[in-house]
């Protein structure tokens, strides 16, 4: 790690347990901001905003005690691919370790007289009459609306942030501020950096985030790169990936969920919804999350592991299928052949309905559902992507006994069930309660 001295500006390498205490800068990138190769002769450096906003960091720091500091204008060398993608990969965690964070919000002012609270008896009264009037700047602020910002409020200690208007006027700290962040971000203050009563850090908090809750965190913000919006998510996800700069937005986003699935089996990964009328599983942006902030997990419990294959994903889930057609129901009932001997699947699938291990916080009996449809020579892909639906759980998944399941591969989009008699659902044409979909959503934009 990279850090900036408080006093002669110079830069000094350290490394894992030799890492001395550091301040860390949370900010909205302005106009000159001073780079590593620009900080190696700080002397020479040409006045601007960006060096009157380093040395108001770095004298703050000092005042604090702290001998160094970290701020990734000039702390990352940009002109080395390797240098920045071991910091992109890392600032989670840098700021999660800091002693003390700042958060510098360059575009809004308040007067010393505004954020005094002159005694305890008039703090309650100050809060009714005077507070208000500072809220509505302080949620304006453009560091709200950022992407690489949302790590920066949830990584640090809650008491070690600590919140600075464009002057450096301390407008409050983490704890004092928390209910009117929450309410300007739409995270639950819990969420928020490490939690003191716990035994535990409180990346086991954000764990207990569904990964839909923690995708609407950053579905309203911005990045000037699009890449950025995947790999400002890294820590959030405690995930790790190359930097591709020039892949674009989607694929980058699409790498991320590649990543995720890896190492999780929540399914409100594909709890999204977005305007277009035809999509793979995965979303195409955060923006598909905008509303599953209430997506918790939790249904119907432990699931078959996920595999990503050279067709795309392969995943077992509860699904309900309307096929083109004879009934393949009446036709099991009608037929006096035994089930293993009659192909229920030469119908091709029109529909298939899935239920997805999770719901929303109010409705735990509800699982959200997603549709899938065939199109002639191509697998499955989602349908009615701008809605996210919720369905009362079917009764067979209550007490269906798994049944073995053999993967087509002359179809992708066809399954077989060894015994499907066992049992017939009352109200589909056919209930199957595991079913392997492969979808081609890798690098892939269909257009209807």
């Amino acid at each position: 790690m990279r850090l900036l001295h408080t006093g002669n500006l110079h830069f000094e390498e350290f490394y894992d347990a030799q890492i001395p205490r550091y301040a860390i800068l949370s900010h909205r990138w302005g106009d000159q901001e001073v780079s590593f190769k620009e900080m190696r002769k700080p002397s020479v450096v040409p006045p601007g905003p960006g060096m009157a906003k380093l040395e108001g960091f770095c004298r703050l720091a000092a005042e604090h005690g702290f001998d160094w500091c970290w701020i990734d204008t000039c702390c990352i060398d940009k002109r080395s691919s390797a240098d920045l993608s071991e910091a992109i990969n890392s600032m989670f965690n840098w700021y999660a370790q800091a002693a003390r964070c700042y958060v510098y919000l360059s575009d809004i002012t308040f007067t010393p007289h505004e954020l005094y609270l002159k005694t305890e008896c008039e703090e309650e009264r100050w809060l009714a009459d005077g507070w208000p009037s500072l809220v509505a700047r302080f949620q304006n602020s453009s560091w709200f609306t950022r992407g690489w910002t949302l790590q920066e409020l949830i990584a640090p200690e809650v008491s070690n942030v600590y919140f600075f208007d464009g002057n450096w006027n301390g407008i409050g700290s983490l704890p004092q501020l928390e209910t009117e962040i929450s309410r300007i971000t739409g995270i639950e203050s819990n969420y928020f950096g490490y939690k003191s009563s716990r035994l535990y850090s409180r990346s086991f908090a954000r764990a207990d985030a569904s990964i839909a809750k923690r995708m609407s965190w950053v579905s309203h913000r911005q990045t000037s790169r699009g890449e950025d919006m995947a790999y400002c998510l890294l820590g959030l996800f405690d995930v790790n990936m190359p930097l591709l700069y020039g892949e674009g937005a989607v694929k980058a986003f699409y790498r991320l969920q590649l990543e995720i699935l890896k190492q999780t089996n929540d399914e409100s990964l594909f709890a999204w919804a977005i305007g277009r009328s035809l999509h793979g599983m995965l979303a195409p942006s955060p923006t598909a999350f905008s509303g599953s902030n209430d997506i918790v997990q939790g249904v119907f419990g432990r699931r078959p592991p996920y595999s990503i294959t050279n067709q795309g994903l392969e995943i077992s889930i509860p699904s309900s299928h309307i096929f083109e057609g004879n009934d393949p129901k009446r036709q099991l009932l009608e037929s006096n052949d035994e089930p293993e001997n009659i192909d229920i699947f030469s119908n091709r699938i029109k529909r298939c309905v899935i239920y997805l291990d999770c719901h929303r916080e109010k409705d735990p009996m509800k699982p959200l559902v997603i549709q899938l449809s065939q199109i002639p020579g191509m697998p499955l892909y989602r349908t009615k992507c701008d809605t996210l639906d919720q369905s009362e759980l079917p009764s067979i998944f209550q007490n269906y006994t798994f049944q073995n399941l053999t993967q087509d591969l002359r179809d992708t989009t066809l399954v077989r069930v060894e015994n499907p008699l066992k049992p017939i659902a009352e109200s589909f044409d056919l209930m199957v309660h595991y079913m392997y979909l492969f979808e081609k959503f890798f690098y892939q934009d269909l257009v209807m």
